[in-house]
């Protein structure tokens, strides 16, 4: 059993560009299920602390402030919500056991520079949630991270598999460039 424990954490160690990348491809696909389950399982009082969390997440954006715990808060609320353990376990697994500073920074330095990643993103999933809307729910989950995940590979192409030390910069760096709106509002190079 310590065998798999530290197979386990091995895989979910984030240390270079392409297993962030990985980490955030697991969690579309628990997160996209869990939100879907929330939508059919929270109660009034769930949904109520969700948009709680999310109205401070956007609160501290708006104000320049860090928004990592914020962010974690929202996702675990809504793994909470979903009310199935194995989900709810390994969506805390990913989000805890990667609290390192520099994972963090690289994260908050892309959406900031990017521009590209709206803490009211959030939003369109609590109206799913809220609405009872599933298909919505997971939907809005999926496009939610794969923006996150279009962020972190454009700002990041060809650094290739570098470690992420130093990696903040870089984004900072290559995402500072002039961006326009494109055919659906959002912003890019």
């Amino acid at each position: 059993m310590a065998g798999r424990q530290t197979d386990l954490m091995r895989a979910i160690q984030i240390e270079t560009l392409e297993d962030l990348l990985q980490s955030l491809n697991a969690r579309r696909g628990v997160e996209a299920e869990a939100a879907r389950l929330a939508a059919v399982r929270a109660t009034d009082a769930e949904v109520a602390e969700i948009e709680k969390s999310i109205r401070k997440h956007i609160s501290l954006a708006r104000s320049g402030k860090d928004v990592a715990q914020a962010n974690r808060e929202i996702h675990i609320l809504i793994a909470e919500a979903a009310r199935s353990r194995v989900l709810e376990a390994v969506i805390k697994l990913l989000f805890e056991y990667n609290t390192d500073p520099q994972i963090q920074a690289v994260g908050l330095e892309t959406q900031r520079a990017s521009h590209a990643i709206n803490p009211e993103d959030h939003l369109a999933i609590l109206d799913a949630i809220r609405a009872r809307q599933p298909g919505k729910a997971e939907e809005a989950m999926k496009m939610h991270i794969d923006r996150l995940i279009r962020v972190v590979t454009s700002s990041t192409a060809g650094e290739g598999n570098v470690h992420i030390k130093g990696t903040a910069e870089t984004v900072v760096r290559k995402s500072a460039a002039p961006t326009v709106g494109d055919e659906d509002g959002r912003k890019s190079r």
